[in-house]
């Protein structure tokens, strides 16, 4: 019979953070269930990423599907990849970095024995960051839905974090045009609005428990500016209204990811010595959103101002309730 759920890791080079990742998930008894799979898809690796896969395996007495890239196809390509070989009725897909909740396995495997439902956005919370404890979906309950509008509205840009992507398999090995987003660095985004469009009138939850713990860190390798300035914005204001989702309710999801997203990327990209805004990455910021006027009054003076103003503006930002999401707390 084929598993439950899969939960599916891409990885490429970072066994350090994949070993974390691994003892967390076999810390709970649930994961030798025979209803759960591990298939882990590593993008050719040079480091001891195929040891520690190994070693993990022995260690815990369960299987752990194991498969190498002959080439590094790029993060898009390894997120599609482990999800065709992936055999579960729903697919859990957890980043190589991020830490799962003690009850993270016993929650998931609740959710999907319990309820039916196309998609379920995981929640979660940053992690080791002191007196910061807010849930990136600030909710009290489960939000269930059959509205595609209301769902991504209130996920927002979290609808590009990997570890919060819980779905039924069969519905996204359905979307027969899932490798025209594979280079756009939000493969999972694209292919998540379109799984959605698809299934109109299927339930979709955002959990109200975060059973995610995000670092405080950044540790990823994609392009940042191409994927949330281009990329993220040609979806809203283009593809997205393609699929049949509301023109006013992207708007307001643009707007929204401009005032507590991009701004506080370009901000912290011009601390950053090492952070160079090139030509190429203030064309990505502007390709899409020189059409959204709260981009002229809050973004643009952000590219163009020194850091001395940039600093008295973010202060003044914080005055009027302009604050970023729980990734930059």
């Amino acid at each position: 019979m084929s598993p439950k759920l899969s939960i599916a890791i891409p990885t490429y080079n970072r066994s350090q953070f994949l070993q974390g990742a691994l003892d967390r998930l076999f810390a709970s008894d649930a994961i030798l269930d025979a209803q759960i799979e591990i298939v882990i898809s590593d993008n050719a690796s040079t480091d001891n990423t195929e040891d520690i896969i190994h070693s993990a395996s022995e260690k815990y007495g369960k299987e752990i599907h194991y498969f190498r890239n002959e080439k590094n196809l790029g993060i898009d390509g390894n997120i599609h990849q482990v999800v065709n070989r992936s055999n579960g009725e729903y697919v859990w897909m957890l980043s190589d970095d991020d830490v799962i909740a003690d009850n993270a396995i016993d929650y998931v495997l609740n959710k999907i024995n319990q309820q039916n439902f196309c998609f379920h956005f995981l929640n979660a919370k940053p992690l080791n960051l002191e007196g910061k404890t807010s849930k990136v979906i600030d909710t009290d309950q489960d939000i269930i839905t059959t509205d595609n509008n209301i769902f991504i509205e209130k996920i927002w840009v979290w609808a590009t974090f990997i570890s919060s992507f819980l779905f039924k398999r069969e519905h996204w090995i359905n979307i027969h045009n899932r490798e025209d987003y594979i280079g756009t660095d939000i493969y999972l985004t694209y292919t998540l609005y379109a799984l959605l469009a698809n299934n109109p009138s299927e339930k979709k939850i955002i959990g109200s428990t975060p059973i995610i713990l995000i670092r405080s860190q950044y540790t990823g390798s994609y392009r940042i500016f191409y994927a949330f300035g281009y990329q993220w914005f040609k979806l809203l204001t283009e593809t997205a209204v393609q699929m049949g989702f509301d023109r006013s309710c992207l708007k307001r999801i643009a707007r929204k990811s401009i005032l507590r997203d991009l701004i506080f990327r370009v901000y912290s990209a011009k601390l950053n010595s090492t952070a160079s805004l090139s030509i190429e990455n203030i064309r990505n910021l502007t390709r899409y959103t020189y059409a959204i006027p709260i981009a002229w009054l809050t973004l643009y003076p952000i590219l163009i101002f020194p850091i001395s103003i940039i600093k008295f503006t973010k202060r003044i930002f914080g005055k009027i309730g302009i604050k970023p999401s729980s990734h930059f707390k």
